[in-house]
């Protein structure tokens, strides 16, 4: 498991950093040292209708961190569908992001980044 301290750290961190976002909020789903979030991003990105690729103004995204975080990255994984390429409906695509010095607040905004189309990995 991730040294307590450092989960303590980051949820404190990502409350810090999310408190006053009107389009990031925090949801802590479980553990004990909380070591599960769902976050609900109300911002501009894609969903697909059918075969249609629409607007969609809000997501959901969980993230659960393994045993052995930061080493190991955490698994993300849309809760509503979200139309991206690093996206697919079981999994978010963040090894190009991830190398463990980065904080679950870093991570929450490149999801976000992610969702608004201001990033993707062309290699994927």
């Amino acid at each position: 498991m991730a040294n307590p301290e450092k989960l303590k750290e980051e949820f404190d961190l990502i409350n810090n950093t999310f408190a006053d976002y009107s389009t990031i909020s925090i949801f802590e789903a479980g553990g004990e040292p909380q070591t599960k979030y769902e976050i609900t991003y109300n911002v501009k990105g894609l969903t697909k209708s059918g075969e249609e690729v629409v607007d969609q103004e809000s997501h959901r995204v969980s993230i659960t961190l393994p045993y052995g975080y930061p080493l190991f990255q955490p698994n993300c994984k849309p809760l509503t569908p979200i139309f991206h390429p690093d996206i697919d409906p079981a999994a978010i695509c963040i090894a190009d992001f991830w190398d463990g010095s980065q904080s679950l607040a870093d991570l929450i905004i490149h999801i976000g980044r992610m969702i608004t189309f201001q990033t993707y990995n062309p290699e994927a």
